[in-house]
């Protein structure tokens, strides 16, 4: 459905629909970020938000369309490295997923 990445060159990436979108934002090692994704079931359309431990806008992206139409409702969250070099790991600090389930 939803997709932010770290390319092989450092910096993100997301996808709309199938389009692989790079930005030019270089992650760093060792720094801390906040993802925050937030994910339209009905539109079928994600938000995401990329901040700095200490709250500034590292990329932030709207309306982005579901990478596989198909799917219908958002039932896990994945998490994994690239499976090419460089190495990378991912330290996680806090997950929290939260249902609006309206008025």
């Amino acid at each position: 459905t939803a997709s932010l990445r770290v390319t092989d060159q450092g910096v993100l990436a997301w996808f709309d629909r199938t389009t692989k979108i790079r930005s030019t934002v270089r992650i760093r090692p060792t720094v801390w970020y906040r993802v925050t994704a937030l994910i339209d079931q009905d539109k079928r359309t994600y938000d995401l938000r990329v901040t700095s431990d200490g709250g500034k806008l590292i990329a932030g992206v709207s309306g982005l369309r579901w990478r596989m139409p198909a799917v219908r409702t958002v039932g896990s969250v994945c998490v994994e490295t690239a499976g090419a070099p460089p190495a990378q790991t991912i330290d996680i600090a806090e997950v929290s997923v939260l249902q609006d389930i309206g008025s």
